[in-house]
């Protein structure tokens, strides 16, 4: 490994495109990033291709059957369910 700016590859010593953030450790150029680990690349894509699916008794969560019908229409707002409020110790003592 030879060294470098911090622009360029760590491994091969190209120019890295610029970034609007300083960088602070060495990284890869996108070329070099797809030779560091091949075989986990592979498992990757393959994995994509072939999504698993749970078996019946590993699926522990069901959604309530009332949820599967209702309908959200429009902004849909959260509001806190407790109201904060604050004290001074003038007013614990009074």
């Amino acid at each position: 490994m030879a060294r470098y700016g911090l622009n360029r590859c760590r491994d091969c010593g190209n120019k890295l495109r610029r970034t609007k953030y300083i960088r602070t450790t060495p990284t890869y150029c996108p070329d070099c990033t797809q030779k560091v680990n091949p075989s986990a690349r592979g498992i990757y894509k393959q994995m994509q291709a072939n999504p698993t699916t749970p078996a019946p008794d590993e699926m522990w969560f069901e959604d309530d059957p009332r949820a599967v019908k209702e309908i959200e229409y429009g902004r849909v707002i959260k509001r806190a369910t407790t109201v904060n409020s604050s004290t001074t110790l003038g007013d614990v003592f009074e």
